[in-house]
This record gives C-alpha cells, structure tokens and sequence, in this order.
C-alpha cells in the first residue's frame, strides 16, 4: 500500500468560479448591494473599515488590495479596541461581519455542477472525483488536506460514492479523509459550547429542497442552511481567517490537525495543487515539520502552480531527503490532476478504468 496526501489551496478552486487572496476584496465589493439588511450591514461596515486602513497607508506601507493583510490590521483593531472613526462597537463587531462578507463571497462566485437536478462538484474537479475512485479500489490508503471554505472537494468525494471524513472528533463518520484545515462553510458551532457540527450535505444536493436547475452551474448557499440542524448552533460558519493570529480560531478544529499530522506521519507522496504556502501561514510549516517526524521515506513531493515562486517558497520549506524527492510544475489545477493520475498510471498504483 503506498500512502497519498493531496493538499489543495485557493487556487484549486479557481477554475471553477473560486477567489484567490488577491482578488478576494473585489469580488467581494461586487457583492455589496446584494442581499438582505444583516447581509448589506456587514459589507458596508468591512468596506468601512477598508477606507479608515486605506488613511493607514499614506502614512505607513500596507497592501489593502490584499484580504490577508486586510484581515491582519483588523486583528490588530479588534486587540486595540480602535480603528480610525469607527466606534469600539464597530470594531468589536468585525470579526463577524468579515466571516459574513467572506462566506458570501466564496458561496456567490463557486459554480457547481448540476446534473439531473443534483448538486455536483465543478467540472474542474471531475479528475479528483476520478482519482479518489481509482485509488480507493487499488487499496490505496488517501487523505485530502484542504484550506478552502467551500465545499467542491466535499462533493467529489460524494460523486465518487463516498463519504467525507472530517474528523471533528474521534467518532467521525464517513470513509475518506478530508481534513478542512480552515475551516467550512457547511459548519457551524453549538451556542452552548465550542463543539462544531457539519450538515450532511447528501441532505441539501436534491431538486426536492433546493430547486437546482438542470444543466446549469449554480452556487450552493449553504450557509443559509445551518439552523436547520436539531441542535442548537449559532448559524455562523466556521470558518478560520488566513491571518497570522489564529490559535484562538483552532482550539475548536484541534482533532482535525491532529488528524493531518497523523497522515503525515506515515505519508509517502505528497501532491499539492493551488496552494501558494503564504508567508502568513506559519501553522502548516509547522504541521509539516512535526507532522513528517517518521521513519517512513517520502517517494514524492509534487507542487503544481501556476506562479513560479510558489516552487521556491515550498523548496524553502523541505529539508535536504525531501528536497531530492520534490519536483515543482507551473500549471493550474486541472492540468496538475492530470500529471498525478497518468504517474500513478504509470508506476501500477491505480486500478484500471472500468
């Protein structure tokens, strides 16, 4: 048996509507009429927000175009109490006007497939759901790390005849592992503790409840469907922002990293696809430094990304065994998906179609 980690960033969401970290603001100011009155109040106090740091900038260098670094100077607010002219009121309430304005995002530019009046994943993803077939009838042993909000892995797992594991807690359901490094969507938290709840999705992907149109993409707001569990929950999603300041965001998720760092222990090959490793990300160098602390012996390190520094960042990261295993590509997640399954092919670690 020859053990597999896929890890998946922004970008593997890109092909299918998704934004990346650098576009992240514009797409979301787009958004900013739309919607009800909590929805709007969210937005225009985020934007609000933006233009007191944007009076930041003449005075000091921060890139405001960039939702990581917008989301770094609002934590910083939130400890101080104080941004420019917004009220501490104000201030306090960011931080869930942000997950707002995030999950509307992600939620309003996601295409899913639709088929037979049936949420699918996007068609970008129909390799991955491909793969995760052909490799679990080879007893291949998989794990899929991810540090997208939305839920296009999540259903292509559930187009391969699967279920997600998510490993919220030790009794999980489900049989293949997908770990949401960051959080999702389809998750939400009790209000009487800090225990998180996922939806079952199978429930939500019917015409019967959602009305979905045949043949066409659509975005799923599944958000709007997180008090329909029979427990009572806050309805917010869970969701961890990409910032510097995030353990108090993880305590809630701990079982799912420690879930990753278990895969990583006895991993074999890696592929990671869409995933820039930003210089924010201090939590999965350290997940990958401790997590590999094994005698087992990486066969493969695969990096596929458009941007050529990406390679670098990750080359950076390795140390001098796994460097001699890591080999970068500069191609976009579909593309990367394809190199993966023709070398499996090749080296016997698939079934054969059919």
């Amino acid at each position: 048996m020859s053990r597999h980690v896929f890890v998946l960033g922004a970008g593997a969401s890109r092909e299918a509507g998704g934004p990346l970290m650098s576009d992240f603001l514009d797409r979301a100011e787009s958004l900013r009429d739309l919607g009800g009155q909590f929805e709007k109040a969210s937005f225009d106090l985020v934007f609000r927000a933006i233009a007191q740091l944007r009076i930041a900038h003449s005075k000091a260098v921060l890139d405001i175009d960039n939702v990581e670094s917008v989301l770094g100077a609002f934590e910083m607010a939130r400890l101080f109490g104080s941004l420019g002219s917004l009220s501490s009121a104000e201030v306090a309430a960011l931080p869930a006007a942000m997950d707002h304005v995030m999950s509307r995002t992600v939620e309003s530019s996601l295409r899913y497939a639709v088929t037979n009046h049936r949420l699918g994943a996007p068609a970008s993803y129909r390799q991955l759901t491909s793969l995760i077939q052909r490799l679990i009838q080879a007893k291949q042993s998989i794990a899929i790390f991810t540090f997208n909000y939305d839920l296009a892995t999540d259903l292509a797992i559930h187009d391969a005849g699967f279920r997600p594991r998510y490993w919220l807690n030790e009794e999980s359901p489900g049989n293949v592992d997908l770990l949401k490094l960051h959080g999702s969507l389809a998750w939400t938290k009790r209000n009487d503790s800090d225990v998180v709840v996922p939806l079952a999705l199978s429930r939500h992907l019917d015409a019967a409840q959602t009305g979905f149109e045949p043949s066409k993409e659509q975005p799923l707001f599944i958000t709007d469907r997180l008090h329909s569990l029979n427990v009572p929950v806050t309805g917010r999603p869970v969701i961890v922002p990409p910032t510097w300041s995030k353990p108090r965001y993880y305590e809630a998720l701990a079982t799912v990293w420690q879930q990753a760092a278990r895969c990583l222990s006895d991993v074999e090959n890696i592929y990671v696809l869409g995933y820039s490793l930003p210089d924010t990300d201090q939590f999965f160098r350290m997940l990958y430094a401790l997590g590999t602390v094994s005698d087992t012996r990486l066969k493969r390190f695969w990096v596929f990304d458009p941007d050529p520094a990406v390679g670098k960042r990750f080359a950076s990261l390795l140390g001098q065994a796994a460097r001699a295993r890591f080999a970068f590509d500069s191609i976009t997640f579909d593309h990367g998906l394809f190199k993966v399954f023709a070398m499996l092919e090749d080296a016997g670690l698939l079934s054969r179609a059919g």
